[in-house]
């Protein structure tokens, strides 16, 4: 229960400390701090523990079983309440069919918000009808069918379900409705990729166009596509036909709540929180502003969640073409793709694991080559040399801006280096996680990004977005019932089989 529930803590720390904008020092390195606390114990329970602490927690839900889907209700019902209550978006001023969308957001967010406060009620009121039997009913029951029946309406309710699904459904309904509200922000990162996009689509290869700087000069990069090329293949599609890249990042982001959804049901949680843990991803305050921002990072959130089910479900091809398209999206998708194939090499057999590989690796030089090979000074430019000569942003939410703010400039030594050291921490945690849970991958990406991001030279909401899907990831594995619970013959009437 105090490992769940803390993961639930960080979960709801990332949502506040990135949608506040600009946070001050003080929760910024509280933030890293318990970030990278909740690592190091973390790593301690998987590589110095004889046996898988998950297994371990047998008595996960005599404990949490009433807590861990009320917090989730709550961190719910709180991201509800800011968008509501915020004044720049998605509720910005508009006009015509922006205006209508605008009230359809208010109103989908006052349903969801009311919908979550009977969801609380319910469970308020299933504990104190369960502890009432309890008190009556139970006396000299054996413990195991006790903790079962008491925990029962907080897990398997089906009208929590359905009401949760009404939530997912609404605030989806919000995300799609993004470009319709705001269909031209000022941001470089739409205005640049959707040029390039349409080069793409002309034949014409980006990364040698001129684009628009609509700062004029105000930043020390050149306006251009400094992205990898194979978010060109994705968002061309969306472009063509719906006139708008955003709507890929909407349809990924709803990917991966779906892949949240059914990474659950493989763990067979208890059907609440299946419903609640989609409904704490889809309902994250800062999505509305990296949507948006046509910010590419939900892309990356889909590979890693998808890697970790196509990894659970033996689809060891699916994974391969996962880790390849984290890999050519954006520089930083490789360390998705490294410890998804490092996970595949572990788990499958050598043969599929040859075919996994490369299959991964055909997708990737049949992307990146082309464009490198036509224009190398160009693809160098954009995508690498844009990333090594940017320098610190001050108002990024990371220790490294916090540290300027203070007189101290990291050198980009120490930058690399956490860089580095992430990623050796990650291929530890795997190589030493004897159990190979689902928990160690997601630590691995857990540490790796966390120190690319906590002392790089920029990070914002979306890279945080991204760091949240890799602790819900967590909290999946850690809140997966014992092996009493899963033969346990109750658990059918959440539809979920033995």
């Amino acid at each position: 229960m105090t490992v769940a529930f803390l993961i639930s803590l960080l979960f709801l720390i990332i949502e506040r400390t990135s949608h506040l904008g600009s946070p001050d020092d003080f929760s910024v390195t509280s933030y890293f701090l318990f970030y990278f606390g909740m690592a190091v114990y973390l790593t301690r329970r998987l590589c110095l523990t004889p046996a898988n602490p998950v297994r371990k927690n047998a008595y996960f839900w005599s404990t949490s079983g009433p807590v861990l889907p009320a917090a989730l209700a709550l961190i719910v019902a709180k991201n509800c309440h800011w968008l509501l209550s915020n004044p720049r978006f998605p509720l910005r001023q508009g006009q015509g069919l922006s205006q209508f969308f605008q009230g359809a957001n208010v109103a989908a967010l006052s349903v969801s918000i009311a919908i979550l406060a009977a969801i609380l009620l319910r469970l308020l009121v299933n504990l104190g009808q369960q502890r009432k039997a309890r008190r009556n009913g139970y006396a000299g029951t054996h413990p195991s069918k006790k903790t079962s029946a008491i925990l029962r309406s907080f897990t398997t309710d089906p009208w929590i379900g359905r009401a949760s699904a009404l939530v997912i459904v609404l605030l989806s309904l919000n995300q799609i409705s993004v470009p319709l509200i705001s269909p031209t922000p000022f941001i470089d990162v739409q205005v640049s990729n959707t040029e390039a996009v349409d080069f793409f689509l002309s034949g014409l290869n980006p990364y040698s166009q001129r684009y628009v700087d609509i700062y004029n000069g105000l930043y020390d990069y050149k306006p251009g596509f400094l992205y990898s090329p194979g978010i060109l293949f994705l968002a061309a599609p969306f472009r063509a036909f719906l006139g708008d890249i955003r709507y890929l990042y909407i349809a990924a982001n709803l990917a991966t709540a779906a892949f949240l959804f059914l990474l659950c049901r493989r763990f067979q949680l208890r059907a609440t929180l299946c419903w609640l843990i989609t409904t704490a991803w889809i309902s994250m305050p800062e999505i509305y502003h990296i949507l948006d921002q046509s910010w590419i990072d939900p892309v990356l959130a889909t590979c890693a969640v998808g890697l970790a089910l196509a990894i659970d479900s033996k689809r060891w091809l699916a994974a391969g073409v996962l880790a390849a398209v984290a890999t050519v999206c954006k520089q930083t998708g490789f360390i998705i793709a490294i410890f998804g194939l490092f996970r595949v090499w572990q788990l499958a057999p050598r043969q599929l694991f040859v075919r996994s590989f490369g299959i991964s690796a055909a997708i990737v030089s049949a992307v990146i080559l082309p464009f490198a090979l036509l224009d190398w000074n160009g693809f160098y430019a954009m995508v690498i040399h844009s990333q090594i000569s940017a320098q610190i942003r001050s108002d990024s939410i990371n220790m490294t801006a916090v540290l300027l703010r203070h007189g101290v400039r990291l050198a980009g030594w120490v930058q690399a280096l956490a860089v580095i050291v992430g990623i050796a921490w990650g291929f530890a945690v795997l190589r030493k996680d004897r159990s190979r849970s689902l928990t160690s991958f997601a630590l691995a990406l857990w540490v790796s990004y966390g120190l690319a991001f906590f002392l790089g030279k920029f990070a914002f909401r979306q890279y945080h977005h991204l760091l949240a899907s890799f602790v819900l990831l967590v909290l999946i594995d850690w809140a997966r019932p014992s092996e009493n619970e899963i033969l346990d013959p109750n658990r059918k009437e959440m539809g979920i089989q033995p």
